[in-house]
């Protein structure tokens, strides 16, 4: 008896029940895919650093700086691996002939002499060796660059060339290969000490960098301590280099959870709906005897079958979906293999939450008695019941009467639908605020950027400036000369401005017995007060010093407190006057004020040249400055702040098409839920709909009340939407942000066109063409049809 009833109702309702099994293919889809790609790139890092022979930690030490065998005199240590490493920067290379463009810092050159780590090519394979006169490289050694295996690469050291074939792109776990860090360049060993002896001291820096495998990583910390210009990395350090990856599976996450929210709620209007025109028959199952939980077996087991089958498409349609999102992270990381067993934990979850949410849904038959069969599925009077609105005082025109009664007689209905739309609406706002703030120029100040800042120089390479550029990063005073010669060169090029350059180190700060590996930065010839700061106030003297929050949690401090640095071989108390948030080094960043003494021999970040324009110029004219001065200068690292935002995080690309997709999808889960709630009110209301027709009532007015109806509530929506989207989108990136470095709080960048415009009218164009195409279907019902009314 049961499969009869179930086979007919899903004869009865197709419609009805297509839309719910696209419901549930949409959420299988993207909730396995979302699932699968977080796990992947999670669980993907971890197993990336096991098979790489990650260490526990890894120090980057300055060829002049002796402490290896302290370290390896420790009890702790079990392995020390030292792999020798010298920089050059963009002026020794050429490629194809060419400037390397786009290339912000100096190039690592290692080499495959043993290997400190295990390296992979771009098929992932491992990397046991490099042919003489060739070369691999990580990716951000060409960034923008086209390039093919076989191309050259030519290297001026010293008076004399060498050309290296490029053999392809290196993944490598224990090396950062963000645009915004150093590339590595692997050679084979007699290239590589041919070049490094012929270099005459005229590399940038020269590294010894240790890979220790260590049970006692503090110990370890504290001993590198003693040598100055030390960057330590620990395990978690290291898989922060994989942060960026991470990004567009924790916004597709979000997304995810708000589609699976939304189909949630349609799905509870349709089970409500169902059981509430089904009243008789559950009456009558009742009154022969058939129990509650039978009853709501045939239910649940409607639903079950429809989840299953959904979510077998849906994870059909993940695995294309989720090779898609995982493209660019592919470059990166090696993967373990089949994600199999992860889409199908999201497609079961799928399966198993909507069961247990039907279940939960179905409990109004409980309420249901035999004698509901004969009362219309009345349980009592409603004389007490009055409506705000009066047809006899409104001034409505009858369709908008109707229309305006619907929705405030059945509150319940239409706020089920108005926070479908809503969700609607703030999966495609909430994606476009996600992709203009990382390619806007919102994030600039977590770069260690003046917020006054217009453009940024950042080729080494420029005839003018090449000079003055060494000599900013080696003598104590060099940045004057690079300050001043930039600045006459934009004046005599009629685009005055004030240049300001901002340089670091790692260094040791010890608080108490606590002592971390940070990123000292100090901006010149500008007040540290320009910077914005989460709390107290900006370094101004030199003895003082703004730490970021992870600095101070780690060191355990506070602003007021005092914490001790190597300065030039001697030991310096600074107070801690404020905290401020920066993607720099992961967020273990400092910054000193202008004046600060820096030791010069150990610079190793160098953020070239910040210009800020007279006269206040629009975005229009900073691009027409961008674009004359590589013009003029044949240099390309040339960028605007948004620019610049987008070189470091590599996002913006992936974040505009995720953005289309969710417009794309926005559409058709409208569409989905327009055509369901419509075609269930039509059924529902076809006796109401006959009796309007007999008195009179023509079908346009039918329709344009059923499409009012939806209306007002996409309009409802739209008006809630627009009212959170921007502090739900400032959580969601603060919450990003904060797992890319230290940051409080995070500002947004949104196009108030779009997200309170463009979106909403989408939301409202889908509905209107929506409720209208279905709303023909009233045509069917003629006033003959009153005759059923009972």
């Amino acid at each position: 008896m049961f499969f009869r009833i179930l086979k007919k109702d899903l004869k009865r309702k197709k419609t009805m029940n297509c839309i719910l099994l696209l419901f549930v293919i949409l959420c299988s889809m993207f909730a396995s895919a979302s699932i699968n790609d977080l796990i992947a790139v999670t669980g993907g890092v971890e197993h990336f650093m096991e098979i790489s022979d990650t260490p526990d930690v890894k120090l980057d030490i300055p060829a002049d700086q002796d402490i290896e065998d302290k370290i390896r005199a420790l009890p702790c240590v079990q392995s020390i691996k030292t792999e020798k490493t010298f920089y050059l920067t963009a002026d020794h290379f050429k490629f194809k002939g060419e400037k390397i463009k786009d290339l912000i810092n100096a190039s690592a050159i290692t080499h495959d002499k043993e290997m400190c780590a295990t390296y992979f090519d771009a098929d992932n394979n491992v990397v046991t060796e490099v042919p003489k006169g060739s070369f691999y490289c990580t990716k951000n050694f060409f960034q923008s660059m086209e390039y093919k295996k076989g191309d050259i690469l030519e290297v001026a050291y010293g008076e004399k060339k060498m050309s290296l074939r490029f053999e392809g792109i290196l993944k490598t776990a224990v090396h950062d290969t963000n645009n915004s860090s150093s590339p590595h360049i692997m050679l084979n060993d007699a290239d590589w000490k041919t070049i490094d002896s012929g270099l005459e001291d005229n590399a940038l820096l020269e590294e010894n960098v240790l890979f220790i495998k260590t049970s006692d990583v503090d110990a370890v910390i504290e001993a590198s301590g003693d040598a100055e210009g030390v960057a330590v990395y620990t395990g978690n350090d290291i898989k922060n280099y994989f942060l960026y990856d991470m990004l567009t599976a924790y916004i597709m996450m979000a997304l995810s959870i708000i589609l699976v929210i939304a189909a949630f709620v349609t799905l509870r209007f349709a089970i409500g709906f169902t059981i509430s025109e089904e009243f008789r028959e559950i009456g009558v199952m009742k009154a022969v005897g058939v129990g509650n939980a039978s009853i709501r077996s045939l239910y649940i087991t409607k639903y079950a079958a429809i989840a299953i089958v959904g979510s077998a498409i849906g994870y059909a349609g993940s695995v294309p979906l989720g090779d898609y999102l995982l493209a660019s992270v592919s470059q990166n990381i090696v993967f373990s293999g089949s994600s199999t067993l992860t889409g199908l934990a999201g497609s079961l979850a799928v399966i198993v939450l909507i069961l247990l949410f039907c279940y939960g849904c179905t409990r109004r038959i409980n309420k249901l008695s035999p004698i509901d069969a004969v009362r219309s599925g009345q349980t009592g009077e409603r004389f007490g019941k009055k409506s705000i609105m009066h047809l006899g005082r409104s001034k409505l025109p009858a369709t908008g009467f109707l229309a305006l009664n619907d929705v405030i007689s059945a509150p319940r209905q239409f706020v089920i639908i108005t926070i479908v739309f809503t969700l609607c609406v703030l999966m495609m706002t909430i994606m476009s605020n996600c992709s203009n703030t990382l390619s806007s120029d919102k994030p600039t100040t977590f770069f260690a950027i003046p917020v006054e800042t217009d453009v940024s120089l950042w080729d080494s390479d420029i005839d003018v400036l090449k000079e003055d550029m060494g000599k900013a990063m080696t003598e104590p005073d060099g940045w004057k000369a690079l300050v001043s010669d930039t600045e006459k060169f934009l004046e005599d090029n009629g685009m005055p401005g004030k240049c300001t350059v901002t340089m670091g180190y790692m260094s040791n700060v010890v608080h108490g017995d606590k002592n971390e590996s940070i990123m000292l930065q100090v901006t010149r010839n500008i007040s540290a007060d320009v910077f914005k700061y989460d709390e107290g106030s900006a370094p101004m003297k030199t003895d003082e010093i703004a730490l970021t929050s992870a600095v101070m949690e780690k060191l355990g401090a506070e602003i007021g407190d005092r914490i001790t640095i190597d300065r030039n071989g001697t030991e310096k108390e600074l107070i801690i006057t404020g905290s401020f948030s920066t993607f720099i080094n992961n967020g273990m960043s400092a910054r000193l004020s202008e004046d600060a003494e820096l030791n010069m021999d150990k610079i190793n970040n160098f953020m070239g040249v910040q210009v800020e324009f007279d006269d206040d110029p629009d975005d229009a004219e900073i691009e027409r400055n961008v674009k004359k001065l590589k013009e003029i200068t044949g240099g390309e690292k040339i960028y605007s702040n948004a620019q610049m935002v987008d070189t470091m995080t590599e996002m913006s690309g992936t974040l505009n098409s995720i953005k289309k997709m969710m417009m794309l999808m926005t559409v058709i889960v409208t569409s989905l839920i327009v055509i369901l709630m419509e075609r269930s009110f039509i059924s529902k209301e076809k006796n109401e709909i006959a009796l309007m027709k007999a008195v009179g009532l023509k079908n346009g007015s039918v329709i344009g009340q059923h499409m009012l109806r939806f209306i007002i509530a996409a309009l409802i929506a739209a008006a809630a939407a627009s009212a959170v989207v921007l502090p739900i989108s400032k959580a969601l990136m603060t919450f990003i942000f904060s797992m890319i470095g230290s940051v409080k709080s995070a500002e947004i960048a949104f196009d108030a066109v779009e997200i309170f415009a463009v979106c909403p009218l989408i939301l409202l164009g889908v509905t209107v063409i929506g409720t209208f195409l279905t709303a023909l279907y009233t045509g069917t019902i003629k006033p003959s049809d009153t005759a059923s009314i009972e």
